[in-house]
């Protein structure tokens, strides 16, 4: 008001010349300076009081909480990857190739994941679940009650070969330089000829294969079922495993 500075709304006085406005009469405050009042002149100015935020507006791109890029996020190939590294250091007074050495690392990890498999052992427990006539359609058949599961990794931990077999069958014979291990809990089969049922291998298992710090690798190697009668079965012979019959 008379060229002064715009007051707040929140002052008692802008809040009292608003009402005497609103309500129709004189501005109170204007009495003393226009005691026989004064024409007022109202116009429309809204355009030139633009609203502006206090702070500035994000230059960049914005994303979601939670939201998902139209663009797949780019990566870098093995090329790429190797190209961003120096081609050599020298490091105790050698020279050592960093991308050769890196592209040969990346190969093996990549070679290892690719062999990691899984072998269905053919056994005679297996067979004869695929000779019993089904009741029901399903493409797995049901094991019978004598039969578990067996997962026996190999000694490189590339393979796992599973195998279907009775209780009455041996821990495995005919193949030397290893033993069959159970990492939980931990026991170690070393009687080829035992029954699983006295070893406790009654339900489904995951076994290891490691071969005797003496003997023969035998990193390919599982053990082979073979049936065994109750009556010929040796005494116990195995370490740290409870014995049940």
């Amino acid at each position: 008001m008379f060229d002064g500075p715009f007051r707040s709304y929140q002052e008692h006085s802008t809040q009292q010349c608003m009402k005497d406005l609103m309500d129709g009469y004189f501005p109170s405050e204007l009495h003393e300076r226009f005691p026989d009042g004064v024409p007022f002149e109202v116009s429309l100015r809204d355009e030139e009081f633009i609203f502006r935020p206090p702070w500035e507006k994000f230059p960049g791109e914005g994303q979601a909480v939670c939201g998902k890029k139209d663009e797949p996020s780019s990566k870098l190939t093995t090329g790429q990857f190797l190209n961003r590294m120096p081609k050599a250091v020298v490091k105790g007074g050698h020279l050592i190739d960093i991308r050769d050495t890196l592209r040969a690392t990346l190969r093996g990890s990549s070679d290892a994941r690719s062999s990691d498999s899984v072998i269905l052992v053919d056994t005679a427990a297996l067979q004869a679940m695929k000779d019993r006539p089904q009741t029901f359609s399903s493409d797995r058949p049901s094991s019978a009650r004598d039969v578990i599961t067996l997962k026996v990794k190999s000694e490189d931990g590339n393979q796992t070969y599973v195998l279907k077999m009775r209780f009455s069958e041996t821990i495995g014979g005919g193949l030397l330089g290893y033993d069959i291990i159970s990492a939980y809990p931990q026991c170690r089969y070393q009687d080829d000829c035992r029954m699983l049922r006295s070893c406790g291998l009654t339900t489904n298992a995951a076994l290891l294969v490691e071969s005797f710090k003496n003997g023969l690798s035998c990193k390919h190697k599982i053990p082979q079922p073979l049936p065994s009668s109750p009556s010929s079965s040796p005494p116990c012979g195995i370490k740290t495993c409870p014995s049940s019959t």
